[in-house]
């Protein structure tokens, strides 16, 4: 199993908006690709945002960089927001009780 952790910043103002289009517009395809097991989107306050991406393989977990690269170019070309910084690794422990499984929605 492997994350990617993307961190992100944007306007304080514009957090609610990535949040719902992400939503939207992203967590669907992303769910839908081969090796998917979670993702999910923190609001860190101060327009900081991290991304963490679970998949069950490295070459997954990679793939998904370029299709979250597309979701900002198409999704929000009009917001400022940088991805700042991307790291993938493999997981060396995990633990999730059923409450992981409840959907969340912007």
């Amino acid at each position: 199993m492997f994350t990617t952790i993307r961190q992100y910043h944007c306007r304080p103002e514009d957090v609610e908006e990535v949040a719902r289009a992400a939503d939207r517009h992203f967590a669907g395809p992303l769910s839908e690709m081969d090796g998917f097991i979670a993702y999910q989107l923190i609001d860190c306050g101060s327009g900081h945002l991290f991304t963490t991406t679970v998949f069950s393989d490295r070459e997954a977990s990679l793939r998904s960089n370029d299709l979250a690269a597309d979701f900002i170019r198409d999704q929000l070309g009009h917001a400022k927001i940088d991805r700042t910084s991307t790291t993938t690794g493999r997981v060396l422990v995990h633990r999730a009780t059923s409450d992981a499984m409840e959907l969340v929605h912007a």
